[in-house]
């Protein structure tokens, strides 16, 4: 709740500050696909993982647990592309190619730790 808190405050100050230089940040960010992937990181990183979470017995069962790490961890994987790919793909389309090469050096590196430890 906290980072879903601390990033709404950051677009709220910045949006209604209204100065050209900093607002451009999330100008190419409602636009195209940028938009669809801004929703799927407020509804999947933030909303499905909280009512996910809300039971206790949801945390203390392993099954379940597993794949909302694993979706904790694609989602926030998505925040980090919205923060910083629209700089260098401002023509209102989600480098879907890029975001494949990335996900997969992040499983190649995982599998790599993993199979070390």
């Amino acid at each position: 709740m906290f980072y879903a808190y601390v990033t709404f405050s950051q677009y709220f100050i910045i949006w209604n500050a209204n100065m050209p230089e900093e607002t451009f940040y999330y100008v190419i960010r409602e636009r195209g696909a940028w938009f669809w992937v801004s929703m799927v990181i407020i509804f999947g990183h933030f909303f499905v993982p909280f009512l996910a979470l809300l039971r206790i017995d949801v945390k203390h069962t392993f099954k379940l647990m597993v794949p909302i790490a694993i979706w904790a961890w694609l989602m926030h994987f998505f925040d980090m592309a919205f923060q910083i790919w629209p700089y260098h793909y401002d023509n209102g389309h989600f480098p879907f190619v890029w975001a494949a090469a990335a996900l997969g050096i992040m499983a190649f590196m995982g599998g790599l730790l993993a199979k070390s430890s």
